[in-house]
């Protein structure tokens, strides 16, 4: 059978929001819809339907497709869209057919420094609708994937959260249930020491530029690899715990190039300047690198554990240590002073160990949650445009849980 390809004005109503963007209530009883991908609150509603929400603008054309039934609120460039038809399409094949065609959406898209949907664009778009029976079939495949999505979201942030408190814990009350005494940096186990961080690390910028490394940079790769960092690179998936990796690499000569000069492994790299320092970021460092002028780092001496440190580091706020001024900054002055606790080097091992577990069960729900998003992309694409048919999918080679899907078939 062929399925029809139909234009959205035939079947769909198009509505949008009133409000402005910055109408949005921090504690509002309501959905409030905007252009942005996270949905925020508001104290009026002006809708009380089924509907599926639309972003009509963005500044790179990444447009947010969601749906919702209940009392709402929208943005003026929000498209509030509700189904003529219910016999001739569902909403929840809807949003897979929009969110499918995201990036045609793109492309069709006006604008320069902001992207737009225009009604029109949107009203002439068309979309390929399946007979009802196939469609129910189709979305209740892929709510299955999006089901156990949503399962290892949850595993992640519950580890995340777990892992949290358990440090807070340890380092507080250490792992020998000795006595606690109370310090600068609040309780902590008596036989533990406060020390001043500039006395046992070392705060280093970059004392390289790109541009001279770059200089004595070869291709040949059989020479020490040298990273050279950006706080870009810290937004890479694979970098989100140890950095590894870096955009931008070189091959320098050892004979011509002084490895000492470099920031050694081990090293905890956090943002130095502007806005970057309050998103709080901050890496062990996996490789010999430099630092573009936006880093620092602070290597540790003998006395501590890279990773004993760093897990500590995670829970300093770093905006509290910047100088005052038009554009925050840290430097080395502001971060020696900072008061950390000094533990014997076997406890430090003790609860590195302990956060390494946390930190490799993270991992493997993260692994699990690109599998399936990967999965859920595929058959999206591939059930959407009848490349395959739900009847001659073999649900069992999809290792996927797809019968129960629960949270205990998923860990």
């Amino acid at each position: 059978m062929t399925w029809e390809s139909e234009k959205l004005e035939n079947i769909v109503d198009f509505e949008t929001g009133k409000l402005n963007a910055n109408a949005a209530k921090k504690d509002g009883k309501y959905p409030f819809f905007t252009c942005s991908q996270e949905t925020f609150k508001i104290d009026k509603y002006a809708f009380d339907k089924e509907a599926i929400l639309l972003s009509g603008n963005n500044a790179k054309g990444i447009y947010s497709v969601k749906y919702y039934n209940g009392k709402f609120n929208a943005y003026q460039r929000t498209y509030v869209i509700q189904i003529k038809n219910k016999n001739l399409v569902s909403y929840d094949f809807l949003l897979l057919a929009l969110t499918l065609n995201l990036e045609r959406l793109r492309i069709f898209s006006i604008g320069t420094s902001t992207k737009y949907l225009t009604l029109g664009i949107l009203k002439n778009f068309e979309v390929t609708l399946p007979p009802l029976e196939e469609q129910q079939k189709i979305v209740g495949v892929l709510s299955l994937v999006q089901e156990a999505i949503r399962q290892q979201e949850q595993l992640i942030s519950t580890t995340t959260e777990l892992k949290k408190a358990t440090m807070q814990k340890l380092f507080t009350e250490g792992t020998r249930g000795e006595p606690q005494k109370m310090t600068e940096i609040g309780l902590i186990p008596e036989s533990w020491d406060v020390v001043k961080l500039g006395k046992f690390c070392k705060v280093k910028s970059s004392s390289l530029s790109f541009k001279k490394v770059s200089i004595l940079g070869t291709t040949n790769k059989s020479f020490p690899r040298v990273l050279a960092i950006k706080v870009s690179d810290m937004n890479t998936e694979s970098n989100q715990r140890e950095i590894n990796t870096a955009n931008l690499e070189f091959y320098p000569d050892p004979s011509k190039f002084n490895f000492n000069k470099c920031i050694s492994p081990g090293a905890i790299i956090f943002p130095k300047r502007g806005a970057a320092i309050a998103t709080n970021k901050k890496r062990l460092l996996g490789e010999k690198a430099i630092l573009d002028p936006n880093l620092i780092a602070v290597i540790p001496g003998q006395e501590f554990l890279p990773q004993f440190l760093y897990n500590y580091f995670l829970r300093i706020d770093l905006t509290k240590f910047t100088d005052p001024g038009c554009l925050p900054q840290l430097n080395k002055k502001d971060i020696e002073p900072a008061d950390l606790p000094m533990p014997s080097i076997q406890e430090q091992e003790a609860i590195t160990q302990i956060a390494n577990l946390f930190d490799s069960k993270e991992g493997q729900h993260k692994i699990r949650l690109r599998t399936l998003q990967d999965l859920f992309q595929t058959l999206l694409h591939q059930l959407m445009t009848a490349q395959i048919r739900v009847d001659d999918l073999d649900l069992s080679a999809l290792n996927l849980e797809l019968q129960g899907g629960k949270q205990d078939a998923l860990v």
